[in-house]
């Protein structure tokens, strides 16, 4: 519909829908940019969004505000308002006419979605218990088996003075856990043919033995793991050609970090960058300890073949060059527009793979680019621990600030990595995590994989 009015001048085209069944459908993409446009995210006069969706999802078996949210008119109309609740209350009773009531008239997407509510995993793990005594109980066995390879598994239940005693236990079969290892295995033989020569381990970090596997290097193991799980959700998205994983990890990454100013900064410190039709914005302006400060996020992840020790140049390059060229005319142009003198000019990064000295590649490689000496480039960790550092400790701040400029004005190869500097003010640890609970959370969540993530949880960090 789009193309179709290419050429005409005054382009108009209206979209009506109801829910559908499942959230991966082309209306739901319109809905999520909709949303944007109206919080302000994404500048865009052009769209007018009415939509009529109800504030509470769960409880539609007796919520009637769910009822008057979706459907308006039914406020003005008590003919429709009876057949409505006609309707959910057969919606209750029949479970195959529950998906038409949900996404139809309720503008809830349906899912499996039913009377019958889940229990929050959080609600579990309050109830987890180190030891069950089953000798000499009534239990109940309760199965889920597999034709072929499937996942499995097994649940015991009894009942103990009115409390109910579970234990479930999974089973992945083994040809599973073979076909995942064959996926990211590669043999002696094709390693030594492969045209990345030992680059290829950073694809396939285990060598495939016959029936024996054998990892490389864990280091690159966790390397795959740890960017595989943006990438597989990305590609998954990117084939079917939706922008709504990556619309959502920059959102979430825009929300992660108003949280840490709000955490660290009083509210008269820092300002969200209004949009406008004259050009894009930064996204943040802090005020503090006599210093301005422009944020611009990035919350794009590199791709698998620029983070090896022979990185690919040409693509790193295009990346640089896209991303953070972008950052700084974002910035530029912010504190030119805002009239503010020297500000500090922040590219936020949420990976953590580039030092700031990586900076001085983007001006190398674009001349257009002017580097005044007050662009810096840190991730999402420093940031935590530079306004952390900001809430508790002001006049090490202003001395870390000011180290800062003075190596970045006279090109000091230190002066570009922000955390080196943190680190000469005795300052190692990202005390944010732990001052806001985070790495107490975090520490909950994997005591039970301590032998994972370093053994003595004391000595790590979040």
């Amino acid at each position: 519909m789009r193309s179709g009015q290419l050429n005409i001048l005054n382009k108009l085209g209206c979209i009506i829908s109801t829910k559908y069944p499942t959230a991966n459908n082309p209306f739901e993409d319109e809905v999520n940019y909709a949303k944007r446009v109206l919080d302000g995210l994404e500048k865009d006069e052009t769209v007018f969004a009415l939509l009529y969706e109800p504030d509470d999802t769960k409880n539609w078996t007796t919520n009637d505000l769910i009822l008057k949210q979706s459907n308006p008119v039914a406020l003005e109309n008590p003919e429709i308002w009876e057949d409505l609740l006609k309707k959910r209350k057969r919606a209750i009773a029949v479970e195959s006419a529950r998906e038409n009531f949900l996404t139809k008239h309720c503008n809830i997407i349906y899912q499996g979605m039913g009377t019958e509510a889940f229990v929050d995993i959080n609600d579990v793990m309050d109830c987890k218990v180190p030891y069950i005594d089953w000798h000499d109980r009534d239990v109940y066995i309760g199965v889920d088996l597999a034709m072929t390879n499937d996942n499995c598994a097994v649940a015991m239940v009894s009942e103990d003075s009115g409390e109910i005693l579970v234990d479930a236990i999974s089973f992945i079969p083994e040809a599973r856990i073979l076909k995942i290892l064959d996926s990211i295995s590669i043999t002696p033989e094709d390693a030594r043919k492969n045209y990345m020569k030992r680059q290829v381990f950073y694809s396939y970090p285990i060598l495939r033995l016959g029936k024996e596997y054998l990892c490389t290097n864990i280091s690159l193991l966790l390397f795959l793991f740890e960017n595989s799980n943006y990438w597989v959700m990305r590609n998954k998205y990117f084939q079917k050609k939706s922008q709504t994983f990556i619309s959502e990890f920059g959102r979430y990454f825009e929300i992660y970090v108003e949280e840490i100013l709000e955490k660290c900064l009083l509210k008269n410190e820092f300002s969200a960058i209004e949009e406008t039709s004259k050009g894009k914005r930064a996204d943040w302006h802090i005020s503090i300890g006599g210093f301005d400060f422009l944020v611009e996020q990035k919350s794009s992840i590199s791709m698998l073949k620029i983070k090896q020790n022979n990185p690919d140049l040409k693509e790193m390059g295009k990346y640089i060059t896209k991303t953070w060229g972008e950052a700084v005319r974002q910035l530029s142009e912010t504190e030119k527009a805002l009239n503010i003198d020297n500000a500090i000019k922040i590219i936020l990064l949420y990976e953590d793979y580039y030092a700031g000295q990586c900076l001085d590649e983007l001006f190398r490689l674009d001349k257009t680019l002017e580097n005044d000496g007050r662009y810096w480039l840190i991730n999402i960790r420093e940031f935590e621990m530079l306004l952390d550092t900001y809430k508790n400790n002001p006049m090490e701040f202003d001395k870390v600030i000011k180290e800062k400029l003075m190596d970045d004005s006279s090109l000091s190869s230190s002066g570009h990595d922000v955390e080196s500097i943190l680190n000469n003010h005795n300052i190692f640890i990202n005390n944010y995590l732990i001052n806001n609970g985070i790495e107490e959370y975090a520490r909950k969540e994997f005591k039970n994989y301590g032998d994972i993530f370093g053994g003595d949880e004391s000595q790590t960090e979040g």
